[in-house]
């Protein structure tokens, strides 16, 4: 037979267990806020230039600036690249376009009014770019990072290359 004392020791051991398990529970929930970080809203997070390919051999062209201003250009396969400026915000980690305005039609520089254009963020740091007239969407990558997988591929291909030749 237990005295009471002895029962009454065992509940407190259990007890700061218990509290233990809970501390330790709740000091490791704190860490995670502190990993996951507030959403970007800065301008730097889409600023740069972009290309990309899209429907019909259409190849398009994006310039975002620092300041919110851009450029977009968009040869769609018809001998004119379709272009407009845009005025633009990063709205929590999404590419908000505030102003469209259509460049003028040059015969001379063979360019054409793009009007209605859309640009959304695509999975793995790229965009997708929409436009109407004639429709057609572009997905797109920044120039830097293609030139990067370009020149991964064809060290890649050197590579391969050489060691075809070894027994």
């Amino acid at each position: 037979m237990t005295s009471p004392s002895v029962c009454r020791a065992g509940i407190r051991v259990q007890n700061m267990r218990f509290w233990r398990v809970i501390a330790i529970a709740l000091a490791s929930t704190g860490n995670a806020a502190a990993q996951a970080p507030p959403p970007d809203r800065s301008a730097a997070l889409f600023a740069g230039e972009w290309t990309g390919i899209g429907e019909g051999g259409a190849h398009c062209y994006l310039k975002l600036d620092l300041n919110g201003r851009g450029w977009a250009l968009i040869d769609a396969g018809a001998g004119e690249l379709l272009g407009a400026q845009l005025r633009w915000r990063n709205q929590q980690q999404n590419l908000q376009v505030d102003e469209i305005t259509p460049v003028a039609a040059s015969p001379r520089l063979r360019t054409m009014p793009l009007a209605r254009l859309s640009l959304s963020s695509g999975f793995n740091g790229s965009l997708r770019l929409a436009w109407q007239a004639p429709p057609g969407t572009c997905q797109m990558q920044r120039t830097d990072v293609t030139a990067r997988q370009l020149s991964q591929a064809r060290d890649m291909l050197e590579r391969l290359h050489s060691d075809a030749g070894k027994p």
